[in-house]
């Protein structure tokens, strides 16, 4: 016979038993409910949908985008929108179509004759989706579903090219090769702008179509040297509507000489990625691979100036370049601007060392300081630095960085330099003679011992404790009102000149005649 505490253990496990019972069934009918909602109406269906809505976006987007390019060479090349037998033809010749008929039912990439049709029907080879391209050249369908006026719900259409933009300025200036455009459309609702492109037509040789596409009111297109272009743009809104701008005719570019490829007496070449300072000769095709390398006995001779030209890659300068045994004119030190970098530690620090019978000049290169202590920079040798960057890895020094070591005039000279942040200290001149001088330099430079502001900045410069500088290009960010046109004397282009290293005589923004 059970006992009263062996009916209460029967009881209490049957009681769990049935708990776990009801829970298990609970459980499965819960997970039914999930999975039939991941598989039938829920979170796959909703993942498969936002996938296929991706793709088809991205399909759009593309053809899209063959439509816009169709409209911009056909445009080039007959001065007017092109037809859509044109367009068809184009896309005929594209290998990421699979089709372009005239019906849903046929397929075929050969070129015909649409004749009067208001409708082509194409697909991407990568995408399922068909597309109807209409006789406006805009998208009409995709898979049968017409692509609707978002706001209306109808399809735009009518004679007028853009219902939204009903007028298009173009002024255009230029800057030796660079022609800058500047648009200013007329529009019920500048949001629905969807883009612009931009066109220079060299009227000597129309086979050369210089084009841009942007989102921007304003672009850049790069010319070539000393040539004459028709200049113009297109604006269209989001329903594939246009507006052509005026033509601005007799657009000429300048000539941009830079005098490094024959300023000098000779040329060593230095690469420090394909070049050897054992086998090679310092040549362009036999390269050296180290900036030290001119070091060695019997490179460098008296009575020649010498350009020194980096390739692309990072350098050490070091003190072997200012004691030099038989230079007496100059070693002038040429890189390829942000794509050239010095690396500096220190260059006799606090001791005055070097040579004074050449001068050492630097061109068109970053210098990258990696030590500030104690007057790291402390140089009897006169240097001249020319649309230099400077990357500086520390954030003050203790007396200077460029210190001048000898009672004469400027040792150190900065022409259209660039600063990319604050350093304390950073020049000063030791003795009685002349300070150093900044001439059309920005950024965050600061004087030292011996050393006014009132001397050093001589000439016109952009000093400020905030410098606002690409720390890549080294292009200045600041409001154009501080550093373009401002300069004392010219840029390459004949204009007033730019501060910091797209400016000047030795301006990034010109590729010289070295290579």
């Amino acid at each position: 016979m059970k006992t009263k505490k062996q009916k209460k253990i029967q009881s209490k496990n049957g009681i769990t038993l049935i708990a776990l019972i009801i829970t298990i069934i609970i459980l499965l009918i819960l997970a039914g409910i999930t999975i039939y909602q991941i598989t039938e109406n829920g979170i796959l269906e909703k993942t498969k949908n936002a996938k296929n809505q991706s793709e088809k976006s991205a399909a759009t987007e593309i053809m899209q985008l063959k439509i816009t390019s169709i409209q911009i060479a056909g445009y080039a090349e007959n001065k007017e929108m092109p037809t859509l037998q044109y367009a068809s033809d184009k896309l005929c010749e594209d290998d990421e179509i699979e089709y372009v008929e005239l019906t849903k039912q046929e397929a075929s990439i050969q070129k015909k004759d649409i004749g009067e049709s208001k409708s082509i029907f194409t697909k991407l080879k990568a995408y399922p989706y068909q597309f109807e391209i209409d006789d406006h050249l805009r998208l009409a369908s995709i898979d049968g579903v017409k692509v609707a006026d978002a706001n209306t719900g109808t399809i735009t259409g009518g004679e007028k090219k853009s219902d939204i933009i009903s007028k298009l300025d173009i002024a255009v200036t230029v800057k030796g090769t660079k022609i800058t455009i500047n648009l200013t459309p007329e529009a019920t609702d500048s949001s629905k702008i969807l883009g612009y492109h931009y066109f220079a037509v060299n009227k000597n040789n129309t086979n050369e179509i210089l084009a841009d596409i942007t989102k921007s009111s304003t672009c850049t297109i790069k010319g070539n040297t000393a040539s004459q272009y028709s200049v113009y743009a297109i604006a269209y809104d989001i329903y594939n509507g246009y507006i052509i701008s005026e033509v601005k005719n007799d657009i000429v570019t300048t000539s941009i000489n830079v005098e490094l490829g024959n300023k000098f007496d000779k040329y060593i070449y230095i690469d420090a990625t394909n070049g050897n300072d054992t086998s090679g000769n310092g040549t362009k095709q036999s390269p050296y691979k180290t900036l030290d390398k001119i070091a060695d006995s019997g490179i460098i001779e008296n009575d020649y100036s010498y350009g020194i030209v980096l390739k692309d890659g990072t350098y050490s300068l070091t003190k072997k370049i200012f004691e030099l045994q038989n230079c007496n004119k100059s070693i002038n030190i040429i890189g390829n601007r942000q794509n050239t970098i010095l690396q500096v530690h220190d260059l006799y620090e606090n001791s005055g060392g070097g040579s004074k019978k050449y001068n050492v000049n630097l061109y068109r290169l970053v210098w990258n300081g990696t030590y500030g202590g104690c007057n790291t920079m402390f140089l009897s040798t006169k240097i001249k630095l020319y649309n230099v960057g400077f990357k500086l890895d520390f954030n003050s020094v203790d007396y200077s960085y460029f210190i001048s070591a000898v009672d004469e005039s400027s040792n150190y000279e900065f022409f259209n330099c660039t600063l990319t942040k604050k350093i304390a200290n950073l020049c000063s001149v030791q003795g009685s003679g002349t300070a150093m001088k900044l001439t059309n330099c920005y950024g965050g430079f600061t004087s030292g011992y011996a050393t006014a502001n009132s001397i050093w900045n001589y000439q016109t410069n952009y000093i400020t404790d905030t410098p606002n500088v690409d720390s890549t290009t080294y292009e200045i960010k600041d409001s154009d009102s501080v550093w373009k046109d401002v300069g004392t004397g010219k840029d390459l282009d004949d204009s007033t000149a730019d501060l910091g290293v797209y400016g000047g005589e030795y301006s990034w923004e010109y590729k010289d005649d070295i290579d």
